[in-house]
């Protein structure tokens, strides 16, 4: 929970929780390989939120929240097949149940596939923050994000992406490492830089444990797990991991080489959520990204039926904690439940605590901590690459915050 006592705002404590939104929760028009929660097969066409559910996500989180910004992360599945009807009531309900001053933002997380001119002068009207889910060039993309049919779909992502540019709507790349892009960090790069024109870039480690369908994070067993580095820990048919999954040390040695082309390309104005977020670390600012934090727990998923969860990562029963129907999501989102998933976090191996970039992980996501250190304690299965990492970024950042502080 994101809170702090000792700072006000319009005379109440200020409180603050990130609200991510499925409309229509996983339904989808792709068929991603490694997508953990969407089969077409189970897709249902009348499987989207109410607008009784939809009155009570919005209405709950200005209620259950005090301070200047509110965000709502629209995601699925695919969001847009909710229909454009349904985001103009999501807006009426948000300008009516905004206090004063309030500064609302709206995101959403897209493949690109249903956007036309009529969505893009929608989200430029109304200052969306629009994420374009792309892994890269066709080449690359199209290994694991297919359509229902089979086919490929990173060339309608591009049209996607020229579209955007033509009607003026800015736009984020949101790109997966997985085990076929992990090989080309280069042409990744390239590609969302020049060819994508993105404003940003923002990159998510695709890894996803085998018996992740039956078994949800931090529910598995000891068995379950292998020493750090262990062949089982890597992406294959047979192990622990799926085969699409990122190598564990070849996701550190992505961030490098990214982060070196980034540099030696001087793109100061083109933005890396990762590197970010990673300064923001260095300067002790409040954290960006959750995995980063010494806890956690200030993400809160509302699902199209009212189900909240406690984590975007975390769509299992098990982290289920309760329905907005019967509990109003701001008592959800500090119960004695969500505090202590929250805190768990905070729980790290000692090899965790004698490492000198603890400040810059905090033992990364617990939903990947099925890895284990020598002792047998948990461990973030990239630790080993992330490790490298942060040794090759560290004198780089050590100049970038002493230079952000001495220009403060």
């Amino acid at each position: 929970m994101n809170s702090g006592t000792n700072t006000l705002w319009h005379g109440r404590p200020f409180r603050s929780f990130h609200v991510t939104v499925r409309p229509v929760g996983d339904r989808c028009n792709l068929d991603c390989a490694y997508c953990p929660y969407h089969s077409p097969a189970d897709d249902e066409p009348g499987q989207i939120m109410s607008l009784q559910v939809l009155e009570r996500t919005i209405r709950q989180a200005f209620e259950g929240q005090n301070g200047p910004t509110q965000v709502f992360s629209w995601q699925g599945g695919e969001p847009l097949l909710a229909g454009q009807g349904f985001f103009e009531e999501a807006l009426a309900l948000q300008k009516e149940c905004a206090p004063p001053q309030a500064r609302v933002v709206n995101e959403i997380q897209t493949n690109g596939l249903l956007l036309d001119e009529e969505w893009c002068d929608f989200f430029r009207r109304n200052n969306f923050r629009v994420a374009l889910s792309c892994d890269g060039p066709p080449s690359l993309h199209d290994a694991y994000r297919r359509d229902r049919a089979g086919k490929g779909t990173g060339r309608r992502v591009l049209a996607a992406a020229l579209l955007l540019h033509r009607r003026q709507v800015p736009f984020s790349a949101l790109v997966t490492v997985n085990r076929r892009s992990m090989q080309e960090p280069e042409k990744v790069y390239e590609y969302v830089r020049r060819r994508l024109r993105a404003s940003a870039l923002h990159f998510i480690p695709i890894i996803e444990r085998r018996a992740a369908a039956e078994t949800a994070p931090g529910k598995w067993s000891q068995r379950d797990m292998r020493t750090a580095e262990s062949n089982q820990l890597r992406p294959s048919k047979m192990g622990l991991v799926t085969d699409w999954s990122v190598d564990f040390d070849a996701y550190g040695q992505f961030l490098i080489q990214v982060f070196d082309l980034w540099r030696e390309d001087g793109a100061v104005e083109f933005p890396i959520a990762n590197f970010d977020a990673l300064l923001a670390q260095w300067l002790d600012e409040p954290v960006r990204f959750c995995e980063m934090g010494e806890v956690c727990g200030s993400s809160l998923v509302v699902d199209w039926d009212g189900t909240v969860y406690s984590c975007p990562y975390y769509l299992y029963p098990e982290y289920a904690l309760g329905n907005l129907r019967e509990r109003p999501l701001g008592e959800l989102a500090t119960g004695p439940e969500q505090v202590a998933f929250g805190q768990a976090k905070a729980t790290v191996s000692q090899d965790c605590k004698e490492c000198e970039f603890l400040f810059a992980c905090h033992g990364g996501c617990p939903r990947r901590r099925f890895a284990k250190t020598r002792r047998g304690e948990a461990i973030d299965l990239l630790c080993p690459g992330l490790l490298a990492f942060h040794r090759h970024v560290g004198p780089y950042f050590r100049v970038f915050a002493r230079s952000v502080r001495d220009n403060a």
